[in-house]
């Protein structure tokens, strides 16, 4: 009989937790190049609303198909109207906004600093220490993302209001992300992604409607074939997949740690635009380095050596 020892258990879940966050945050992250296609022909508020519309609904799908449905009323929906309805809703929101106002890789240097929100959120609920360690290597990972981020920026023209909203954004999302994985322990990580991100896709179409509705405001839109697949995209796998994935790597690892592995966002969206046909600047596989180092440094496991008389 094979006998689990609690440090393999332990490694095998500090493995997958950084696998599946790293697959959630480079999914999340090819969102940046395709809203900023989508955004030529689309106003970001409603882009915002059927980014979060698709998400949901595409999740809610893979609940009922996987045979998932029962946990839909094990949800606390009031708790996932609060915070997918109001707080995520807002950040999608500000995030699509950011970007309308700001190029990609600006708007992936602010994303650097969810970590460090987390950390002084986590510090502030009691529930995390700011130890030196978690610091330091918080600080390099940050290094890493922003240096990446910063090569080819050439004057603070480039820089423009969107850097200030997307702030905005990344509290509401890490608060939002914090309390999700604590209050939602009892369904799966599948099914907290379907509940949060329906209630804010439905919170959302509400109130553009009723907005549209008014006729006090048009909004941009333009359902051409392209569109229609990165709209599919960002919504289903960018928004939605990676939703899975990251409360999945929040559960595992702790929100903080899981947040640092977003210091490589820089980096995956240079490269999914070099893939699209943009430049690629090789300093920023140094840089991609220096996020790696850091979340190992802030995962790495201290043992003290017991003193024997």
């Amino acid at each position: 009989m094979t006998v689990i020892e609690p440090a393999a258990s332990s490694g095998r879940r500090v493995l997958t937790g950084n696998l599946v966050t790293i697959i959630g945050v480079f999914l999340w992250s090819t969102g940046f190049p395709a809203t900023a296609l989508l955004l030529e022909n689309w106003d970001p508020v409603l882009l915002a609303t059927i980014r979060m519309s698709v998400a949901g609904i595409t999740l809610s799908l893979l609940v009922i198909v996987s045979g998932r449905g029962k946990e839909l009323r094990q949800v606390r929906w009031r708790d996932a109207f609060l915070f997918g309805g109001c707080l995520l809703s807002l950040s999608t929101t500000c995030l699509i906004l950011a970007q309308n106002y700001a190029d990609p890789t600006s708007v992936a240097i602010i994303s650097t600093g969810i970590p460090v929100i987390s950390l002084f959120i986590g510090y502030l609920a009691g529930s995390e220490d700011l130890s030196s360690r978690k610091i330091f290597a918080i600080a390099f990972a940050i290094a890493g993302g922003i240096t990446s981020a910063m090569a080819g920026i050439t004057g603070l023209g480039d820089f423009r209001g969107g850097e200030i909203i997307i702030l905005g954004s990344l509290v509401l999302f890490t608060i939002f992300t914090r309390n999700t994985v604590s209050r939602f322990q009892n369904v799966s990580d599948l099914t907290k992604g379907a509940a949060t991100t329906a209630a804010a896709g439905l919170i959302m179409s509400i109130i553009i409607t009723s907005v549209w509705a008014s006729g006090l405001v048009t909004f941009r839109y333009d359902f051409n074939p392209r569109d229609l697949g990165l709209l599919l995209w960002i919504g289903g796998i960018s928004a939605g997949i990676s939703m899975v994935l990251w409360f999945m790597g929040g559960r595992l690892l702790g929100v903080t740690i899981a947040a640092m592995h977003q210091n490589a966002v820089p980096f995956h969206v240079m490269m999914v635009m070099f893939l699209l046909g943009g430049g690629f600047v090789f300093d920023r596989l140094i840089d991609a380095a220096m996020v790696v180092f850091g979340v190992v440094l802030a995962q790495w496991s201290v043992k003290k050596t017991p003193r024997h008389p």
